[in-house]
């Protein structure tokens, strides 16, 4: 570790592997000035839990299309797993025509399968790996994220806040409240 010469901070090799030094002082300066707000994503929740499959999109994907051809009424046509399965190796468009069908399919957003669904696969994800939640609790700086999981809020016990709560999201982004900016729905938002 060394230490950043514009502000004194700790540096750590691996960021230094792949950061030159304007840039990690740019980073530290900003985040010191309450400008940086991390937005957090599936990799994230990939490694804190060791890979799970559910952790990521096209794995929860993956589950939500083997679900629906287990209990979706009516029964999705034979061939209709196969179709979803190979369309996760297409495009953003593709992915989301999969999604779209998945929460039909089971009910979403409120249908007791869907919920069930969630409940199962991201509600029951596992911290096998902490370092990285740790590492964004302590920049001391908003967080955002992307994924439906509560990883996040276990390790930095803040809150979810639904990003459809403009006002709530303000004092979050400001610092005025601790919380952790969700894109998904209130529902959603349940399951953390």
């Amino acid at each position: 570790m060394r230490v950043s010469a514009k502000s004194g901070a700790p540096r750590f090799s691996s960021i230094e592997k792949i950061m030159p030094d304007l840039l990690f002082d740019d980073l530290i300066e900003r985040i010191a000035k309450g400008q940086v707000v991390a937005v957090v994503g599936a990799g994230v929740s990939l490694a804190a839990t060791g890979g799970a499959e559910a952790a990521g999109w096209t794995g929860l994907l993956r589950l939500g299309i083997d679900r629906c051809a287990d209990v979706a009424q009516p029964r999705p046509a034979s061939d209709w797993a196969d179709r979803q399965r190979s369309a996760l190796n297409g495009d953003l468009a593709d992915l989301l025509s999969v999604a779209e069908q998945v929460s039909d399919r089971l009910g979403a957003p409120s249908g007791g399968e869907f919920k069930r669904f969630l409940h199962e696969t991201v509600g029951a994800l596992e911290l096998r790996h902490t370092e990285i939640l740790d590492a964004l609790r302590d920049l001391g700086v908003p967080l955002a994220t992307t994924n439906y999981d509560g990883l996040l809020t276990t390790v930095t016990n803040r809150s979810p806040v639904t990003w459809r709560n403009g006002s709530q999201v303000e004092r979050v982004l400001r610092g005025d409240d601790e919380g952790i900016i969700h894109h998904g729905s209130e529902f959603r938002l349940t399951l953390i």
